[in-house]
């Protein structure tokens, strides 16, 4: 999603008094199971019918269940066991289902605390909803992805840890937006909470850690907070640092990104039972075939065949259908779930299978996916080696037992040698010894205070784990860290407690790799201590030659082990040293912007000559089980690829240590490839090297660069190297060729596709690949983004040894996953191992996931094994997965082979019996064949058969299994020749025995079941004796289990044998009396062994030999053919969340579809109980018209009496919250309810429910259009219903003769039309809705911004009159109090900052001031420069106020705001190092409101009391006080506590003024002087009640409509003025207004395509039935008139067709339509005159006609209750008048129901498209407005880049000010009343405004009567020159525009015009009542030429002189006046006065 695109974004609306409790985002509650307990048992079985098998044995039943007689087997054989199989399966989910949901209740069920409006109550993770703040406690997991706004932290920073999300092992600092701390700065948290007001939008959801992008805008703060990821916590997450956080949750449950990254488990298949289904389909084609045979044979070859084709069919289908076994699903589950439950048992829940699923995929598993951190690596550092002055000290073991004995290792040995033995355990001794030694206790200092860890609880925290491995290291050689915080740290060492004044550091972080500290110690001496790789110092490290070598060795040394090494320097800061470095440390620090950076570049003056402490190696422990582990599973074939989240160092080194690289192998690293030109290059480049062995030297130079074997020794430094080639590279590349390289059509103009599939089909050999590779995700997903580097990369990945992937986030290593299983050939079979939650994308993508168990991860929900460690994944792979392979595997090869053979028997009886479908088994052997006699044995094979083999051979062993070479084609012909065989033998037999007469005891022969349980015996014992060859190992449990199912077999046959009623009578004893069938049953099975040995011998000699060959011999002539090709390199295209569907409607964005559908709901609801109740009331009536006038049934009076009852219960349902809350389903579910009854109604009373039918469409589209396509869908199952009851009724109640078919015809024709006509009107009445609602949502964002910015420049009283043109406003205040603040010596502060600075030093300061004049009921003026002004107490601001805060004084209040603007600039350091300071003064007396100016009117106070309130800051001599005039004095209520001391001041035009001065006095009086005012606290920090109130009150109303975006009165005006007038309901007059006209146009256009189709629906309708008429015409049934008129009405109707096009605009539209509908009218009557029709189907008419007339006439609805009422009446009194038969009056009652739906709809629907277009022209004409009036407030720049929430700092060099004071207007206002001295402002600054436009120059702002102007107006094309000359020709005719007004108004004004070009600063400063402002010294230079000037003239600077004279040379005059002085830049400039010249 574009992050620009901002109309996508969502919006959730924040209140901090009144919190939210709805939403309409999805609910926090998660399920990490498949099934909930409503969808287990239809998605369970869904699943279980996507085996082809199942499939076939439902078929199987169902043939089985036809009562046809056809069955040769009972109809229970395979319906009995297919329930059990799916039994079994449900049961097993079910028990999963339960486990999983139960895990689940505990996270939903966590208690957490949110804000409820007045406290932290507590509420159920469950329940946490979108706009809910919550406040979490330090190692609480966050519920949410929540976005922080407090913390208990005194630097709003706190540290999250992601291990359980992204996989990250360092901690992430997050900290809350600067602005959010500025407003939430009070001292209680729920003072804060309640500032909390506004709205925050924000993209939607998605899965990318990384991304996230927000504005957050807070009431009475005018600019727009930006928020980001580093703003954001995610669910899963922990936090650390602060006891707690308050955080704003935006995403919940499954959108938030752990959910979106995890998505919805699936069902995992295992390979083998995916094999299993193809095999199924072979089968199945070969049963086809059997059957087909079958059926031609019986057909010509026998003599007793009778049946059909398709009787045949399933006569054979049943009989053969044992080909498939049925059993073989059941016995699979079976053998899993006791496998599971078996190796429980063994390992004693060491590992622990949650599912059954793919217990066999074990036994394939070829390329393993593990995580670093806890799953390689255990989750723990430590310190395993240090050097302390080239001391070198090991963990537990000598140095030298560690080290290679070569040249390297010379001078660290011989160094030791000297030392002798130092081990890690002596470590602590000789720190004692040496802890007074400068080196040993700096290494020791440098260590505990050069970090950011700190101690909480007994634990240590920090954003980097290695850092506190070594403070973990310190504590246990006797070093503790006590504490920490931003200036100090504290340690103990040895009993003696040190504190360092901590003066500034820095931390680790992504971007920068080195860590600073600069402390002060207790003697306060300065020291610098740094610690970094030592490519990363060594250029500031002052050490000899030998120790720099000896350095380096020492670190390849601790590299070789696996260890981050970490170098540590220090040097002593001399006192001057010091003391500069704290100056500037105050200075960078008291920068408003970005003094983080402004601290980080003061530490590298420090870094030279550094003295080495030493160096540090940490450990992240590799268990030596689990090097093993990965040694031994390389050697079995498998490939493990580290997939971390961690760095490429700490990836690498964990990757060398568990020996998952070796050593000898080079390593190609790719990092940071972000085009596709750059990654083909470096690709291709690594093909031929380290696959094809090119020689190129350049190739190879470049390539061994990347690959030396040092870059594993050196970590740091080989990173280094690789990023100076990335370097070289990038240099190459510029950011315009980085922008090309990815664009589109370059990608096509450089396709590489032919060249890199010639590359790739060299030859290579697999032996000579050694390399590993080491991949970052940016160049991953750059790689994996085209389809010419996807190939590339996976080949190079493919033919890698290993291959390890660093900084991935959590969907990145499900990417990896997938481009494992998607891309190769060969789709190998992964495992993914990790133990957190970011682990589980990985899981769900790969085939196999298991988990390493911990308490505190989800990820074992989610996986199918768990393991305590991964050395245990050894155990799982060779031994259990390669046995529960295997023995699956042979499972169901003997049970394919069984199922085979007694196929073959039961075929080969089939030819011997004459082509007859007999069955030589009965259908007890038959089921007890595949469950009972033969299932015992296989299911202890597939459980228990093992043999404990030597590791070298489980090796070897476990390779089969990726070969695939116990389960493939080869086996299955081998099994299935060995059936045929044994089958065919088993025939011979019979044909033998049958030769022999058997007398039975009954002295008659009986053959048949004797010699099917004969061979049947036989059968079991052959395949008994195959399963015990077929097994490795014969335990006791084993022999039984054959013994038993031969007792099994006996018991079940003599059983059968018992009672003449089965099927098997005395055929048991006959087998006993029978020596020769004894005989063949003892010695038959022994010619298996025979068979089976010449089988097999034979198929290994004709078969071809399987080969254990490397996986990428089949590859090696053609690396292209490993790849294959999956489309996921294209992108998916951004939708706009306001585009819907085309037939569902739906919005693309389920959030918009969920608030649509609660509007739509609150807009219907009351229309929609209407409407139940109308539908209840004509029930009723119809119902007691049928019974009065009708003759019924008392059955179907009870019937029709009970759907009124049920009716009733509706609307009374329909009148609850629930019903409101549960709309649609109980829409739905009240359709399909009402459906349903009306058919049972119709069949059981044989009743036509025509008219019924007819009125549903209406009723569903119209009215209850929840969802289109589901309303379609049961409409159509309306239609259906009602034709089956249409020919049901008719063939039940007449014999059906023409005439009946034509009324079947034409009520079926009518009732489709009505449907089709409600569809079309439906959906576009659905459409148009949606449509409108998109078009007011971006009207409202439109709205909304503009009106945002406006209410931040003007007061919200003068805020409507200014928009709606006036420019005069001038409005009596009456007594105010008018507060001053200039800030002192700001030009020695414009001359220390730069512009940015300066700006966001203004704003951060004006910012509190705003937020604290809120806080004391103080309304703000406006700030000019440096001053600052408000006023309390004026009227129309109190009126908005709180009556708590009214009943303070003004004066009182504006003290209050005074003394805390003394208090928050103590705050504020300068540059200096000195505080800032102001001086404030204060007066009361009456004021003039006012607003003047014209293009850029200015609202201001006026009045003699605003100047004496400026002079009282004037004239105040101290600084930091405040100044107040004897008026504000004597109206402060209560002086007691507050200190004045008496003044007297000389005030311009005031001459001596007694005045008094606020002084802090003694300690004592300061104290009480605040505690008397500390009732002002009472006042609330925040909004009033009221205007809270209000707010919350807006921003519902915004919810719902965009009247919330402006008042109602002000929507009045424009909608009089701009909109269309209301609708009146019985207007037919024919003249329309021109509004009225444009409204009628647009919605015909809107409907035009709704009108078309209901036009064609109708014609083609009536053409069908002029069809049906004609025919009835022909045959005799009706007269001559219906005929004509038909004929009439179907050309009237094509031909408006047909000219729609033309006319639908037109008045010839309406003309033709109404003929139409009058022809239409006709006919229906004419039914009546001419026609014994029945009576519903005149009404089904009228009723179609009213329904065209209301949707598709565009008559307005008082027409349409016109001319429907006309049509109805006329119809129901012929009717009724003629024939004299009352139904047409109870049909007439359903008739004017369906009319009264229609009509109120498009009553409706007329209101609602007036109120849309009037809404429409509003709000443009709103924006229209609002936008005009801001482009003359602000710089067009400004504006734009103020919509989008920015703030902008602008500067502009030589850019002309012009300053213009109006001379002697103070002593003029002196005898003037306030309202004289507005308008004269208003005069002159609206003439001085329009000449402005004239002369192309830009009004800044007015100060009273001063009046500033710019010559700058086009930011991107200027000419300063001409810009000059604008601004002096605007100084000119002010002039004369002051010489005009003198002489209209006799006075004798003057203008002192001052012009000075320089360098200017804008922006907008402040919270509330902003403006753009210009700020610099030229500013101040320019107001000095003004100051210095004479009346009548204008002063210009010698700067504007010279800009003039370079173009306009000899235009002016010049005149020395002066020379200025600029202190601010201690310059001296000549001004001039200028004239210009008479020509």
């Amino acid at each position: 999603m574009d992050k620009q695109d901002e109309t996508n974004w969502r919006e959730v609306f924040i209140e901090g008094i009144d919190p939210v409790d709805t939403s309409p985002y999805v609910t926090n509650r998660v399920n990490s199971s498949r099934y909930t307990w409503i969808t287990l048992i239809p998605k369970n079985l869904f699943e279980q019918f996507q085996r082809t098998a199942n499939i076939w044995f439902l078929i199987v039943s169902i043939f089985q269940l036809v009562p046809l007689d056809l069955n040769p087997a009972s109809s229970w054989s395979t319906v009995l066991p297919l329930c059990i199989l799916l039994s079994i399966t449900l049961l097993k989910d079910a028990h999963n289902t339960y486990n999983h949901l139960k895990k689940d209740s505990i996270s939903n069920n966590a208690v957490y605390k949110y804000w409820n409006g007045i406290e932290f109550g507590e509420i159920k993770c469950k329940d946490i909803i979108v706009g809910h703040f919550l406040k979490i406690r330090e190692g609480e997991k966050v519920p949410a992805d929540v976005i922080m706004v407090l913390t208990g932290s005194s630097d709003n920073c706190i540290y999250v840890d992601n291990s359980q999300t992204t996989g990250e092992s360092n901690l992430t600092q997050k900290k809350i937006p600067n602005e959010l701390q500025m407003i939430c700065n009070e001292s209680e948290i729920e003072l804060s909470m309640k500032k909390l007001i506004g709205r925050v939008k924000f993209e939607q959801p998605n899965s990318n850690y990384n991304r996230f992008n927000g504005k957050m805008n807070i009431d009475k703060y005018p600019k727009t907070i930006d928020i980001s990821s580093d703003n954001m916590l995610y669910r899963g997450s922990i936090f650390r640092g602060c006891d707690w956080i308050i955080a704003l949750v935006l995403y919940t449950g499954l959108e938030t990104k752990i959910y979106l990254n995890i998505k919805t488990p699936k069902k995992k298949i295992s390979r083998m039972e995916k094999t299993v289904n193809i095999w199924v389909l072979y089968i199945l084609i070969v049963l086809l075939v059997i059957v087909l045979f079958s059926i031609l044979a019986s057909i010509y070859m026998s003599d007793y065949n009778s049946k059909g084709f398709f009787e045949n069919f399933i006569v054979y289908t049943v009989l053969y259908n044992n080909i498939i076994p049925i059993s073989l699903f059941v016995t699979m589950d079976i053998v899993r779930a006791l496998q599971v439950a078996w190796i429980h048992h063994c390992y004693k829940r060491e590992i622990v299978f949650n599912t059954s699923d793919i217990n066999e995929n074990m036994g394939q598993v070829e390329y393993i996916l593990a995580d670093k951190t806890g799953t390689i690596t255990e989750n723990k550092l430590r310190l395993h080696s240090c050097m302390i002055d080239f001391y070198v000290y090991e963990r537990d073991s000598p140095l030298e037992h560690l080290m290679t004995q070569n040249e390297e290792n010379s001078l660290i040995e011989e160094k030791q040698a000297e030392n002798g033995q130092s081990t890690y355990s002596t470590l602590q001794s000789a720190i004692r010894k040496s802890k007074d030694t400068v080196t040993t206790r700096n290494f020791i200092n440098g260590m505990m205070v050069c970090n950011s860890v700190f101690p909480i609880n007994g634990k240590f925290r920090g954003t980097s784990p290695d850092e506190i491995a070594l403070i973990e290291a310190a504590e246990e050689i006797g070093i503790k860290l006590i504490s920490r915080t931003q200036s100090s740290c504290r340690i103990e060492w040895d009993q003696e407690i040190q504190v360092f004044d901590v003066l500034a550091q820095q931390s680790f972080s992504k971007d920068n790799k080195i860590s600073r500290t600069v402390i002060k110690d207790e003697k306060s001496r300065g020291l610098y201590y740094i610690k970094a790789g030592l490519d990363i110092i060594e250029d500031c490290l002052k050490v000899s030659s030998d120790d720099r070598i000896l350095l380096g060795d020492t670190l390849n040394h601790m590299s070789k082990q696996g260890l981050r090494t970490m170098v540590f320097a220090y040097r002593e800061l001399e006192a001057d040293e010091l003391a500069d470095f704290e100056l500037k440390l105050e200075s960078a620090r008291s920068f408003p912007i970005n003094c983080e950076a402004r601290v980080a570049e003061l530490f590298p003056s420090l870094e030279n000559d550094m003295i080495v402490l030493g160096a540090t190696g940490i450990e992240e422990v590799v268990l030596q089980q689990t090097q093993d582990c990965i040694t031994v599973l390389k050697d079995a074939g498998v490939k493990i690829w580290l997939l971390s989240g961690d760095s490429e160092s700490n990836t690498l080194l964990a990757a060398y240590k568990s020996k998952l690289f070796s050593n000898d192998a080079n390593v190609f690293r790719i990092n940071k490839i972000k085009t596709q030109a750059k990654c083909v290059k470096m690709l291709k480049r690594a093909l031929d090297h380290l696959i094809f062995h090119e020689d190129d030297e350049s190739i190879s130079r470049v390539i061994r660069y990347l690959t030396r074997k040092s870059t594993i020794v050196r970590t740091d430094d080989n990173f280094r190297d690789y990023n100076n080639i990335s370097a070289e590279h990038n240099s190459q590349l510029n950011a315009s060729e980085e922008a090309l390289s990815n664009h589109p059509i370059f990608a096509k103009m450089t396709s590489h596709d032919n060249e890199i599939y010639e590359m790739l089909k060299r030859h290579f050999n697999p032996e000579d690949l050694n390399y590993s590779i080491s991949i970052d995700s940016v160049s991953m997903r750059t790689a994996l983004g085209y389809s010419e580097t996807h190939k590339l990369l996976v080949c190079l990945l493919i033919c890698a040894e290993s291959v390890a992937f660093h900084s991935l986030l959590p969907h990145d290593k499900a990417e990896v996953t997938r481009l494992l299983k998607e891309n190769l050939a060969f789709n190998p079979l992964t495992l993914a191992i990790g133990d957190g939650d970011g682990d589980i994308p990985m899981m769900q993508a790969a085939d196999v996931s298991v988990n390493i168990s911990r308490d505190d991860s989800q990820a074992k929900n989610y996986c199918e094994v768990t393991i305590s460690k991964f050395s245990q994944l050894k155990r799982l792979l060779l031994d259990i997965g390669h046995w529960n392979h295997y023995r699956l595997s042979t499972t169901i090869l003997l049970f394919l082979y069984k199922n085979f053979m007694i196929t073959v028997v039961i075929f080969c009886y089939f030819c011997l019996c004459d082509f007859s479908a007999t069955s030589i088994f009965v259908d007890s052997l038959l089921v007890g064949f595949n469950l009972f006699n033969t299932t015992l044995p296989l299911i202890l094979l597939g459980v228990l058969d093992y043999h404990p083999y030597e590791i070298d051979m489980k090796i070897k062993k476990y390779s089969f299994g990726l070969s695939n070479f116990m389960f493939n084609s080869r086996k299955i012909i081998e099994y299935s020749l060995l059936a045929i065989v044994q089958g065919l033998m088993l025939i011979l037999f019979q044909m033998n025995f049958s030769n022999l007469r058997i007398v039975s005891i009954f002295g008659y022969t009986e053959n048949f079941e004797i010699l099917g349980c004969s061979l049947y015996i036989i059968l079991v014992i052959t395949v008994l004796c195959e399963i015990w060859l077929k097994t490795v190992r014969h335990s006791m449990a084993y022999a039984i289990s054959h013994l038993l199912s031969i007792v099994f077999l006996f018991i079940h046959i003599f059983t059968l044998s018992i009672s003449r009623s089965l099927e098997l009578f005395q055929v048991g004893a006959e087998i006993l009396r029978s020596s020769y069938l004894l005989l063949v049953i003892g010695t038959l099975p022994f010619l298996v062994v025979v068979t089976n040995f010449l089988v097999f011998r034979v198929s290994k000699t004709l078969l071809p030999k399987m080969k254990m060959l490397n996986r990428l011999d089949n590859y090696s002539h053609n690396l292209n053919q490993i790849y294959k090709s999956k489309d996921n390199t294209k992108e998916k295209i951004n939708k706009d969340v306001y585009d819907f569907h085309k037939y569902s409607l739906k919005f693309c964005s389920e959030y918009i579809e969920r608030v649509y559908q609660q509007i739509f709901i609150s807009q219907n609801i009351n229309i929609l109980k209407l409407t139940i109740v109308i539908l209840w009331f004509l029930l009723i009536c119809w119902t007691i018209l049928e019974i009065l006038l009708l003759e019924t049934t008392l059955v179907y009076i009870i019937t029709r009496v009970l759907l009124c009852v049920g009716f009733t219960v509706i609307m009374a349902i329909s009148a609850t919250k629930h019903f409101i809350r549960h709309y649609i389903f109980y829409i739905m579910l009240v359709i399909s309810i009402s459906l349903f009854v009306k058919f049972g109604t119709e069949i059981v009373f044989l009743r036509i429910g025509a008219l019924s039918t007819g009125v549903i469409p209406s009723i569903t589209y119209i009215l209850f259009n929840v969802n289109w396509l589901k309303i379609t869908l049961l409409n159509m199952l309306s239609q259906v219903l009602f034709i089956i009851s249409l020919v049901y009724t008719y063939s039940n109640t007449t014999n059906l003769s023409s005439s009946d078919i034509m009324h079947v015809l034409s009520f079926i024709i009518l009732n489709l039309a009505i449907f089709l006509t409600s569809a079309v009107v439906g959906h576009n009445l659905e459409k148009n809705n949606r449509l409108e609602y998109k078009l007011i949502k971006i009207k409202e964002l439109g709205i909304e911004k503009t009106q945002r910015i406006l209410s931040f420049i003007l007061p919200s009283f003068v805020k409507k009159r200014v928009k709606n043109g006036v420019r005069y406003i001038a409005e009596d205040q009456g007594t105010v109090t008018v507060l001053f603040c200039d800030i002192v010596d700001f030009e020695s502060i414009i001359s220390d900052y730069t512009p940015q600075e300066l700006t966001g030093f203004l704003d951060s300061v004006f910012q509190k001031f705003d937020s604290i004049c809120s806080s004391n009921g103080v309304t703000k003026i406006e700030t000019v420069g440096k001053t600052y002004m408000a006023c309390a107490g004026l009227r129309d601001s109190e009126a908005e106020m709180d009556s708590e805060i009214t009943t303070v004084s003004h004066a009182q209040r504006a003290l209050s705001l005074a003394m805390n603007m003394i208090q928050e600039v103590s705050k504020f350091k300068l540059k200096n190092r000195k505080f800032l300071q102001v001086k404030i003064g204060l007066n009361s007396g009456p004021v003039m409101a006012g607003v003047v100016g014209y293009h850029k009117p200015q609202f201001s106070l006026v009045g003699d009391t605003v100047n004496t309130a400026s002079r009282m800051c004037s004239t105040l001599e101290f600084y930091n006080k405040i100044q107040l005039s004897k008026s504000t004095y004597d109206m402060l209520s209560d002086h007691k506590g507050l200190y004045f001391t008496s003044n007297v001041v000389e005030a311009k035009g005031k001459g001596k003024m007694h005045t008094y001065i606020v002084n802090e006095g003694s300690k004592s009086n300061a104290e009480e002087a605040w505690l008397d005012i500390s009732h002002l606290s009472s006042i609330p920090p925040h909004i009033s009640s009221v205007q809270t109130i209000d707010r919350g009150e807006s921003v519902k109303r915004t919810r719902k409509s965009l009247l919330g975006s402006f008042g109602q009165d002000e929507y009045a005006d424009i909608e009089k003025s701009e909109g269309v007038e209301k609708y009146k309901l019985f207007d037919v007059t024919v003249n329309e207004s021109s509004k009225a006209k444009e409204y009628r146009k647009n919605t015909l256009n809107n409907n035009k395509d709704m009108m078309a189709i209901g036009l064609l629906v109708a014609s083609v309708s009536y053409l069908a039935l002029l069809v049906l008429v004609i025919i009835q015409y022909v045959i005799g049934e009706i007269s001559l008139p219906l005929v004509i008129n038909h004929l009439i009405t179907v050309s009237l109707l094509w031909f408006t067709l047909i000219m729609y096009k033309k006319i639908y605009l037109t008045i010839f539209y309406p003309f033709f339509f109404f003929l139409c509908i009058c022809s239409m009218a006709i006919q229906a009557i004419l039914y009546i005159l001419y026609t014994d029709f029945i009576s519903d189907f005149p009404a089904l008419e009228i009723m179609y006609v009213a329904l065209i007339l209301d949707h598709t006439s565009g008559f307005t609805p008082g027409k349409l209750i016109f001319y429907s009422l006309s049509i109805l009446l006329s119809w129901v009194l012929l009717g009724a008048l003629l024939t004299q038969d009352t139904v047409y009056i109870a049909n007439g009652s359903l008739v004017l129901g369906f009319m009264v739906i229609n009509i109120a709809a498009a009553f409706k629907r007329e209101i609602q498209l007036r109120g849309y277009f009037n809404l429409k022209k509003v709000a443009e004409k709103e924006i229209e407005r609002t936008e005009n009036l801001l482009t003359q407030m602000m710089p067009p720049h400004v504006l734009e880049n103020m919509k989008k929430g920015k703030s902008v700092t602008d500067k502009f060099s030589n850019v002309t000010l012009l300053y213009a004071d109006i001379v002697g207007f103070t002593f003029w206002s002196s005898d003037k009343t306030p309202d004289q001295v507005v308008g004269m402002l208003s005069e002159l600054f609206t003439r001085f405004d329009k000449i402005c436009v004239n002369h192309k120059v830009y009004k800044v702002h007015t100060i009273g009567d001063c009046y500033v102007v710019i010559g700058l107006m086009d930011v991107h094309k200027r000419d300063p020159c001409l810009e000059c000359l604008n601004v002096i020709n605007m100084g000119l005719s002010m002039i004369k525009v002051i010489e005009e007004v003198n002489q209209l108004r006799g006075s004798q004004l003057n203008m002192r015009i001052g012009v000075h070009t320089g360098d200017v600063v804008g922006g907008v400063i402040g919270t509330n009542i902003v403006r753009y402002d210009i700020y610099g010294s030229d500013v101040i230079t320019a107001n000095k030429m003004e100051s210095s000037g004479e009346a009548g003239k204008i002063n210009v600077s010698e700067i504007t002189k010279s800009v003039l004279e370079k173009k306009f040379s000899g235009c002016f005059n010049y005149t020395f006046n002066k020379i200025v002085k600029d202190n601010s830049t201690h310059r001296a400039i000549k001004s001039y006065f200028l004239s210009p010249k008479q020509f």
